[in-house]
């Protein structure tokens, strides 16, 4: 392992986690604010809503341009890069002429049961302001693709956080404002963002900007025929997307935003653990090609050591974690009870998102991507047909049980695919240990949970317990898991 490459891991992780923090940060101040009503619901609806009309573009720009880039010569690569950055600006134009043209009809798929609860026209105003956001979303993210193809990689974390401290300073200061000074906000911050981004390539001599009128280059097309198959996925997602924010959109108030509390306390488990290590061991995959199933049972092993205790034990404690992390302001006792309820419908899920996830990582190594979109597909329609089934028999909980159950299929046909094709050895004896273990640990985390809650009124006290409780899973997860950790050292060094 190269000192660059730890250098840069360490610091991505470091960025990461604090992003994290951040980002819980301003989703507490929002919360403190705003409570679980039309703010929040909006807020929630208003950031998803350019994540997902960005997201086909980014599909195509993620999986294809580094390395057809790398591919090229220098005079080839400013001709591909400019092409690109303004084939991608008339296509978000378009969108956003679109989007702005059709807001309500937009509305009117997306989110039905705010026409109902809410004054709708605020809400049209609202989304053709943030529309904007489509402009800062695409730049930050082929400037920063561009950057790491040249191997400056701190500006795929460094985004969030500057993003948040914007918002961060706002709900601090200027609150009370809501919803259009979060947008504009956010506008102002991708300015910023972007500015910084365009200082490094010109200082780093990454890229010199020319606009062209000619958009045609052979290139271009053979990306576009590469992330075909990938796109149909993302718009299967974002059917599931418009299904899941339709749905929840006609319970009641604050259901959206309680979804996305609980959303973003269940995703943290991937954000700080699940992604750093299936990170850190896709390398370690693929230096090590004769030995890389050795290593994948060796990380695998290692994963589940840290998410299956965290996770159990999180289930537990939810409601103290709900407490802590948003229990204040307009945040009810309803809405912790509802948050806290939904957290533990998404735990099980996420576990299953860092194993399918690190999964991933074995079909890149071995270039057999395509199998990844029929599993995905399946994925999508197993959420979306059970959204359907679950919403009427629990409520809202129906829409994070349906999400935990694709996860689970998703994650189980990839481990299916690997066996059968000879990618991964056996994981039968791991599996079966993290069981075995997984048992005491359930029944210590139940007992803690039950002293802290019957015996603990202090919230501290209850955070301190829950500490112990993961402290013990991961002691009792990961004990093995050092041995082996020492065994890669030794072999590295032979």
């Amino acid at each position: 392992m190269s000192k660059k490459f730890l250098k840069v891991f360490f610091s991505m992780s470091v960025l990461l986690i604090v992003g994290k923090l951040m980002g819980f940060a301003k989703s507490m101040l929002i919360a403190y604010h705003y409570g679980a009503g039309y703010v929040s619901d909006v807020i929630s609806f208003e950031d998803s809503l350019i994540n997902e009309l960005y997201s086909v573009f980014a599909t195509f720009l993620g999986c294809t341009f580094i390395p057809v880039y790398l591919s090229e010569n220098e005079k080839k690569r400013t001709e591909l890069t400019n092409k690109l950055l303004s084939v991608g600006m008339l296509f978000i134009t378009a969108i956003i002429i679109l989007a702005e043209f059709f807001t309500p009809l937009l509305l009117k798929i997306l989110v039905p049961g705010f026409f109902d609860i809410y004054e709708i026209s605020k809400v049209v105003l609202i989304t053709r302001i943030n529309l904007i956001n489509l402009y800062g979303a695409f730049l930050i993210n082929y400037f920063a693709t561009l950057l790491q193809a040249n191997k400056i990689y701190i500006f795929l974390a460094l985004e969030g956080v500057i993003s948040s401290f914007f918002v961060i300073g706002y709900l601090c200061l200027l609150w009370q404002y809501e919803i259009r000074g979060i947008i504009i906000t956010r506008i102002i911050s991708s300015v910023v963002i972007v500015s910084i981004l365009l200082i490094v390539i010109k200082i780093k001599k990454v890229h010199r900007f020319k606009i062209f009128t000619k958009m045609k280059n052979d290139r271009i097309k053979v990306m576009a025929k590469t992330a075909f198959p990938l796109l149909i996925v993302s718009v299967l997602y974002q059917m599931n997307y418009i299904v899941d924010k339709s749905m929840a959109s006609g319970f009641k108030s604050g259901s959206i935003a309680s979804l996305n509390y609980a959303n973003l306390l269940a995703t943290a488990l991937y954000g700080v653990v699940g992604y750093i290590i299936s990170t850190y061991a896709y390398p370690m995959m693929a230096d090590k090609s004769n030995e890389s199933k050795v290593v994948f049972n060796g990380y695998y092993d290692l994963l589940c050591g840290f998410i299956i205790p965290i996770a159990v034990t999180m289930c537990f404690f939810s409601k103290e974690i709900v407490t802590v992390v948003f229990g204040r302001g307009q945040i009810t006792s309803e809405n912790i009870e509802l948050i806290s309820v939904l957290l533990i419908c998404y735990l099980p899920g996420i576990v299953a998102y860092c194993i399918k996830n690190y999964l991933v990582k074995m079909f890149y190594i071995q270039k057999d991507t395509k199998i990844l979109v029929f599993i995905d597909t399946i994925g999508v329609i197993v959420n979306i047909s059970f959204n359907f089934l679950f919403a009427k028999l629990f409520g809202i909980y129906g829409l994070a049980i349906a999400t935990s159950i694709s996860y689970y299929v998703s994650m189980l046909l990839q481990f299916a695919v690997l066996t059968k094709k000879g990618y991964i050895e056996t994981t039968k004896k791991i599996n079966i240990r993290i069981i075995f273990t997984t048992i005491p640990v359930i029944l210590i985390s139940a007992v803690m949970s039950f002293v802290a809650a019957m015996y603990l009124e202090s919230q501290i006290l209850r955070l301190a317990i829950f500490m112990i409780a993961t402290c013990i899973g991961l002691i009792m997860f990961n004990i093995e898991n050092i041995g082996k950790l020492k065994i890669f050292r030794r072999s590295k060094k032979e």
